[in-house]
């Protein structure tokens, strides 16, 4: 679906051509609004109604005739500022230059200079504005715009690659925490510490060796410390605690 032209063929003869576009009333604001092209090279042509024109000469047989609704895209149709006219022309206008220069963007036509990823082809021939490039993408290119295929190698791949090196780590961490992975060393403070109260319920892990630090240590009501099979837990001080396999500690002072 075309909004901002209408596209004819050349039969060598004609002269006198309709268009329509999408839009209110007769679909363009002026008539300097309106450009014709032939094959892509701009055109003289006469207004003949709101919504048919004129050629100087027939297109020959076979060329593409396309008639724009082409809206300025450097000032706005009207300023509004105290002594001018706020009609309702005026008013109307003024949203549809910014809705036409919409349509213009959405049927492929970029301002002059501007390099596009591809191109935009209508009828087999490509026309954008009669000017500018269509290009493919150059990464290196201040003026292109960069597809995925050169983004992926430029940004995201490696974004993906921390990423996942970010979990991995986080994985092998908690599976450590777990008992799923050795921890194969630590490092202790100087000075250390932990609380003499355990607050939750804690499994310690089968085949492992497990320790605290007393004199004293108690578990709060209502939790309790299971000791895996082939583990041990030592609360080291004066005197120590081994506990046997599979046995859970309790609410109470140790």
């Amino acid at each position: 679906m075309a909004f901002s032209y209408d596209e004819k063929t050349g039969n060598g003869v004609q002269r006198a051509f309709t268009f329509s576009f999408e839009g209110q009333d007769e679909a363009y604001i002026r008539e300097e609004d309106l450009v014709v092209t032939v094959n892509g090279v701009e055109a003289l042509f006469t207004l003949t109604s709101t919504n048919s024109l004129e050629l100087p000469t027939a297109p020959e047989q076979g060329t593409v005739i396309l008639i724009r609704r082409v809206m300025p895209k450097n000032l706005p149709y009207a300023d509004f500022k105290r002594g001018n006219n706020f009609g309702q022309e005026v008013l109307n206008n003024s949203f549809l230059q910014l809705l036409y220069v919409i349509h213009e963007l959405l049927d492929g036509f970029l301002p002059e200079g501007y390099e596009i990823q591809q191109d935009l082809p209508i009828n087999g021939d490509l026309f954008v504005n009669g000017k500018a490039s269509a290009t493919e993408s150059d990464p290196n290119s201040s003026n292109s715009l960069v597809n995925y295929r050169e983004g992926d190698k430029r940004y995201k791949d490696p974004l993906m690659q921390a990423i996942g090196d970010f979990q991995s780590a986080i994985t092998n961490v908690q599976a450590q925490i777990s008992g799923g992975a050795p921890l194969e060393a630590s490092a202790f403070s100087p000075v250390s510490w932990h609380d003499q109260v355990i607050e939750n319920s804690v499994t310690i892990p089968d085949d492992k060796n497990a320790w605290s630090f007393g004199p004293v240590m108690s578990i709060s009501q209502g939790s309790a410390v299971t000791v895996g099979e082939g583990s041990y837990w030592t609360i080291a001080e004066d005197s120590d605690i081994n506990s046997n396999p599979f046995q859970s500690i309790d609410q109470g002072e140790l």
